[in-house]
C-alpha cells in the first residue's frame, strides 16, 4: 500500500463511500482481466430473466 488512508469514521456516508470504492475496484479488476484474456465482457453477460408472479385472490369461505 503506497498511501495509507485512515478509515475510522463510522458515518453511513463514509461506509457507503468505502463500499463503493471497493466494489468499483473489484469491477475494474474483473474487466481488466477479461480484456486481457480476450473475452468480450458485454457479450458474456446473459440477458436477464424476468420472473412473472401471478397474484391470487383469497376466496371468501363458503357460508353454511
Amino acid at each position: 500500500m503506497t498511501y495509507p488512508i485512515p478509515g475510522n469514521d463510522d458515518a453511513i456516508r463514509a461506509i457507503t463511500t468505502y463500499c463503493d470504492l471497493v466494489a468499483q475496484s473489484v469491477l475494474d479488476g474483473i474487466s481488466a482481466e477479461m480484456a486481457a484474456s480476450g473475452v468480450d465482457f458485454g457479450a458474456s453477460e446473459e440477458l436477464p430473466v424476468e420472473t412473472v408472479v401471478e397474484e391470487t385472490t383469497a376466496e371468501a369461505p363458503a357460508e353454511a
